[in-house]
């Protein structure tokens, strides 16, 4: 019997996220760094088969509601809070919603 794949998609945000450890926020080396891992975590995400543009956001907020403008919006709401993240500790925070996101959907996020 072969294995089953029980990821809908993968989507690897951990990549970033090992390069980031030691980071000393004390100093603008660290602050930008941590910028860098910021942005690269959101530019994963946004990778997703769920994430819409905000052009693509703005046409679907006039128009029913769909399982699919709903995934999308979730998806558009969790990359603002991450990338709007401006401490180590916040950020944390809003990447446990987004390995809860990532579990709901059956979404791998790295190792």
């Amino acid at each position: 019997m072969s294995p089953v794949n029980v990821w809908n998609e993968t989507l690897d945000i951990n990549q970033h996220l090992d390069a980031a450890g030691g980071l000393d926020l004390d100093t603008d080396e660290g602050q930008a760094q941590f910028e860098k891992v910021k942005g690269a975590v959101c530019g994963e995400l946004r990778k997703s088969r769920h994430y819409r543009t905000d052009e693509q956001l703005q046409q679907m907020r006039s128009g029913p509601y769909t399982d699919e403008r709903g995934e999308a919006l979730v998806l558009a709401s969790l990359i603002k809070d991450l990338s709007e993240a401006g401490s180590v500790e916040q950020f944390d925070r809003e990447l446990n919603l987004v390995y809860a996101w990532g579990d709901d959907r059956r979404v791998w996020l790295g190792g």
